[in-house]
């Protein structure tokens, strides 16, 4: 997660506007006292008469210096504390805005205000009344230092929250993705991406739910054995990938074609298709089958043995719908091979 980015121009601007407070604070406080200044005028017009008694000289210079101290330079109108106040709140917007950075600077300016007012105010002016000026930046320091941890800590867990959020969302979608391909694992081929005979299976039971008039074909390579046996297993997994291929182009969206067992087939045709038209669908898988492939310099031509049942003439149930194509397929291996037997109730 992309952490954000110190804004500088806010930082600048911050910076600037505690510089100028902080200069009108100390104009307003530096502000000389118009009466404090009239007195001392007056008082020291008339030491410097020479029939001004001496005695008193050295009590009226210690009573100018403490009007000096107190009183020529003191900000009679309470500007000066509402200013600190602030740059107390410029301080805090500086941590708030600027995260580190802005802490760092509101220490640096806090400091910077602590350490003058000290030295200007309470040390070489030697006024003690300057010292909340002292105190006041120190504290402002303890609070943003404070409010700082604070604001790091809670965008820490607002990230690490984000971080979990999502994580969350990646395991979910990980495991959205492995439940699509179980899912489809269980209703499709792994070898030809055809429906399998799980998927074959609940369409058929959808049919007969709905009552739908239908036909089954139950097709089976005759001798696809001695091929893995004599060629291997790679070369009869080729032979069924290019055989499904075919059947599916031939099937397109209107007869539902699925491998059903390691070399065995399925079809479901529509009510549409009476016995002519099933003899002629046959005719031209037998084309697929028989066409020539070759492959590894030999050349393939297969025939298949077919059985037919319908819906609801043959069997009431899917289960046994496909039992009595199945059973009519064997009937096509028995007597010979490369046929077609439709199933006949004994």
């Amino acid at each position: 997660m992309k952490k954000s980015k110190t804004n500088i121009v806010v930082l600048i601007l911050l910076i600037l506007a505690y510089a100028v407070l902080w200069f009108i604070q100390f104009t307003v406080s530096g502000r000389e006292n118009s009466d404090a200044g009239q007195i001392m005028g007056i008082v020291g017009s008339a030491m410097e008469n020479p029939e001004f008694p001496n005695q008193f000289k050295s009590q009226m210079g210690e009573v100018m210096g403490s009007i000096g101290k107190n009183f020529l330079h003191t900000d009679t109108s309470g500007a000066s504390g509402i200013i600190a106040q602030f740059l107390s709140l410029v301080t805090v917007l500086l941590v708030i805005t600027s995260k580190k950075a802005g802490f760092i600077a509101s220490v640096v300016l806090n400091g910077a205000n602590s350490i003058y007012t000290l030295i200007y105010g309470v040390i070489i002016r030697g006024n003690t009344g300057a010292l909340p000026g002292v105190v006041i930046p120190i504290v402002c320091i303890l609070t943003n230092t404070i409010l700082f941890f604070y604001i790091n800590k809670t965008v820490k867990m607002h990230e690490e929250l984000n971080e979990s959020y999502e994580q969350a969302i990646e395991n979910n979608r990980i495991i959205q993705e492995k439940d699509e391909v179980l899912s489809y694992l269980a209703y499709y081929d792994r070898l030809t991406q055809m429906p399998n005979r799980h998927l074959f299976m609940d369409n058929l039971e959808g049919r007969v739910t709905n009552s739908e008039e239908h036909t089954v074909i139950y097709a089976n390579i005759d001798n696809f054995r001695n091929i893995n046996d004599t060629f291997g297993h790679s070369v009869g997994d080729e032979l069924l990938v290019k055989f499904a291929q075919r059947i599916e182009g031939l099937c397109g969206e209107e007869i539902f074609s699925a491998k059903i067992g390691g070399d065995e087939f399925g079809f479901i045709l529509p009510a549409e298709y009476k016995q002519n038209d099933i003899i002629d669908f046959i005719g031209k898988l037998q084309g697929v089958f028989g066409e020539a492939i070759e492959l590894k310099g030999t050349r393939f031509s297969l025939t298949a043995s077919f059985g037919a049942a319908s819906f609801p003439a043959d069997a009431g149930s899917s289960e046994d719908l496909f039992r009595c194509a199945e059973t009519a397929m064997f009937a096509a291996k028995t007597n010979g091979k490369n046929q077609l037997c439709f199933y006949i109730a004994r």
